[in-house]
């Protein structure tokens, strides 16, 4: 497959983040999200 190919399906990615400092971890997780333009759901 080269470098141009695209697959026509969607995948799920999974993304964890460290909540070291007890308040970090969902504002991070709010921040990718607005740089992926992507909408915010509910679990």
């Amino acid at each position: 497959m080269d470098g141009k190919a695209r697959r026509s399906t969607g995948r799920d990615v999974f993304c964890y983040f460290d909540n070291d400092v007890k308040v970090q971890a969902p504002r991070n997780a709010k921040t990718l999200m607005a740089k992926l333009k992507l909408p915010m759901q509910a679990a």
